[in-house]
């Protein structure tokens, strides 16, 4: 079965908020996690973190595509702090 891009974006803020307190350390930590010791989040370690932290595997490259650009906010291929913080406070 096939999810939208609201919908993984809905589970993967799910399953990041609870595996971490709200607090902007345990966000912090969550963001190192995704970036896998690179400098940010590049697209291909996002969906590796994606399918082998959380268990959410996309095979449909349309949907793939919608979640990464509602991430990447400033659209150059990578995702900075400010830019995966803000999927995680005030939703």
């Amino acid at each position: 079965m096939s999810m939208s891009a609201t919908k993984v974006i809905d589970l993967v803020r799910e399953k990041v908020e609870s595996r971490t307190p709200s607090s902007g350390g345990a966000l912090r930590t969550s963001y190192q996690l995704f970036k896998q010791g690179k400098e940010s989040i590049s697209k291909e370690n996002f969906f590796n973190v994606l399918e082998t932290k959380f268990n959410i595997v996309l095979l449909e490259e349309k949907v793939k595509e919608e979640v990464w650009c509602t991430f990447d906010a400033d659209n150059d291929g990578t995702l900075s702090f400010e830019e995966f913080i803000e999927h995680f406070i005030m939703h």
